[in-house]
């Protein structure tokens, strides 16, 4: 082989592992975009609603417990100080899966 395709083969060597890795990475590259987004208006909507009146509210894990009590102390400060992002990164930390509110859901968020 010649110089100029042993450089033509090695670099298309690469762009496929590249491609490779990337594909392979891309459900966890999609949930961390997703994480790390800013939290939207209608889930600072929804929360708002929640915070205001909480006891119409329920939390469940990913388990399907109900954890609505101590999502709601662990998170309240938050809510108050108008930092939306901290309940959303709690939510992926604590491995919230569904909130809802009189009558409204919002799941894996």
């Amino acid at each position: 082989m010649t110089g100029k395709k042993k450089i033509t083969v090695a670099v298309l060597a690469v762009v496929i592992i590249a491609a490779a890795v990337i594909l392979c990475n891309l459900p966890d590259i999609q949930s961390r975009m997703t994480r790390n987004e800013a939290p939207s208006e209608d889930f600072v909507e929804f929360f708002t609603g929640f915070y205001e009146a909480p006891d119409k509210g329920a939390v469940l894990d990913s388990g399907g417990n109900d954890v609505t009590d101590d999502f709601y102390n662990a998170t309240v400060r938050y809510y108050e100080a108008g930092d939306f992002m901290s309940i959303k990164d709690y939510m992926w930390d604590n491995g919230i899966s569904e909130v809802s509110r009189s009558g409204e859901s919002l799941q894996n968020l």
